[in-house]
């Protein structure tokens, strides 16, 4: 643990690696860390994520990232969204907005305006990829 990370970054950063293992991906309450029940959730900052291999997920480095976007997940109303590519073994942390299920359409704006390759419809598990789109729009 360094100076600039808390044991509840760290304890997060366990959680994050152990809902990876077990479900492949998650939207995670920004209040509460609990998974979200319905929405469309998309990246709200491409820049912001974290990426890397999963054969080397590092406690530390991660527990770095969610402390460094902390106080903007909760200013800015965003959430913790992650996904495990198991073919190519990366993983993926972003901090996501979550539309509403009515305001999909505007998900899917957002998410090709940020070069997205999906978004992710929570309630009914579903991905959207959105190259289909980019090519057609």
């Amino acid at each position: 643990m360094t100076a600039a990370t808390s044991r509840a970054d760290h304890a997060l950063a366990r959680s994050l690696h152990r809902r990876l293992a077990r479900c492949g991906g998650f939207t995670l309450d920004r209040h509460t860390h609990r998974p979200l029940t319905a929405g469309v959730s998309v990246s709200a900052d491409p820049s912001a994520a974290w990426h890397g291999p999963w054969a080397t997920w590092d406690h530390d480095l991660v527990a770095r990232w969610v402390h460094r976007h902390r106080a903007r997940r909760r200013r800015d109303d965003l959430h913790l969204g992650g996904w495990l590519d198991h073919h190519r073994g990366e993983v993926w942390l972003d901090l996501v907005r979550v539309f509403p299920e009515h305001e999909r359409g505007t998900a899917l704006e957002v998410g090709l305006r940020h070069q997205q390759r999906a978004v992710f419809d929570i309630g009914a598990a579903t991905v959207w990829y959105l190259t289909a789109l980019g090519a057609a729009g």
